[in-house]
């Protein structure tokens, strides 16, 4: 999936938005009408909500790799 600024105007795609889209959303190989434009309020909009479902896993820090590997046994 590929996440593109469009040079062209184009209306957003999102329910009663009348904005022009600022970005594209699109696969290689597809069809024009298959193509997402989003104005730059609904792709906000759109980010804070896909931010809230899907939350990164914090990764380990350092302090808690040395602990952890102070506890493993070595064989």
């Amino acid at each position: 999936m590929k996440l593109t600024n469009l040079k062209v105007k184009v209306r957003c795609d999102f329910g009663l938005c009348k904005n022009q889209a600022k970005y594209e959303i699109f696969e290689d190989g597809v069809l024009a009408r298959r193509k997402i434009y989003l104005c730059e309020e609904c792709a906000k909009q759109l980010f804070d909500l896909l931010s809230k479902e899907f939350v990164p896993k914090s990764p380990i820090n350092v302090i808690n790799r040395s602990v952890k590997r102070q506890g493993e046994k070595l064989q």
